[in-house]
């Protein structure tokens, strides 16, 4: 199964970048599972964190999806190309007037590949 959501550390690492991950499609909420003498911490991800009373809960993390990520990429006057190749995911940056390939991000899932072309984006000062 391919990676639905970024992980908890992807998430941190957009905030220090600057994102304001508040709008996140989903929430990934930790909490604690008891079941007599047996407690368990459970992951679970839900759309929107209506267990924000309930004291089981040890964290929630809002979490972007492949939609997520391409919503924050809007391009303006540059454009992104993301291709599945025979195993990999080919995400494209390329500036619009020359056509010249800005940068390329390659990775087996295609949340990943658009995640790190979104970094690489934000740290060379593309997206405001």
């Amino acid at each position: 199964m391919s990676k639905q959501v970024l992980s908890i550390e992807q998430m941190n690492h957009l905030r220090k970048l600057g994102i304001d991950t508040s709008n996140a499609s989903f929430v990934r909420i930790e909490y604690d599972e008891h079941d007599g003498e047996n407690r368990r911490l459970i992951s679970i991800l839900v759309e929107e964190n209506h267990y924000l009373n309930d004291d089981s809960i040890k964290d929630s993390v809002n979490v972007y999806t492949l939609q997520d990520i391409l919503d924050l990429l809007d391009m303006g006057v540059n454009k992104l190309f993301l291709y599945k190749s025979k195993k990999k995911y080919i995400c494209l940056y390329i500036e619009s007037c020359t056509h010249s390939i800005l940068n390329v991000a390659i990775d087996k899932e295609p949340i990943e590949a658009v995640y790190n072309m979104l970094c690489w984006v934000i740290e060379h000062g593309y997206l405001k």
